[in-house]
């Protein structure tokens, strides 16, 4: 298991496979990630407690604990925590870190 801090909190690689990965993120209430996209993964967010806004190229959503979020391929999207927020997230293609693009 991988552990790693940010400027948003911290997460958990809980899987780590070539093609699919499990990460287990833990947002700090007030910040948020950067917006990003990435070129060879999907991702499901799926929102285990907490609430928030989740936005993306396409749309900004309110989300709260028993939601989950699609993102597709070259989707841009972030989350900003409007309380202390945790959340599971599935990625499936190449998960690898370096596919990430930020703005």
């Amino acid at each position: 298991m991988e552990f790693s801090r940010r400027k948003w909190g911290q997460y958990l690689t809980l899987i780590a496979k070539r093609h699919f990965k499990v990460k287990l993120l833990y947002f700090k209430s007030g910040l948020s990630c950067s917006m990003q996209r990435h070129s060879h993964r999907r991702e499901l967010w799926c929102f285990l407690f907490g609430y928030g806004i989740f936005s993306t190229d396409k749309d900004t959503l309110p989300v709260c604990t028993g939601d989950s979020v699609e993102v597709d391929k070259l989707q841009w999207h972030q989350y900003k925590a409007l309380s202390n927020t945790l959340v599971l997230e599935i990625q499936t293609g190449t998960c690898v870190e370096s596919d990430i693009e930020r703005k």
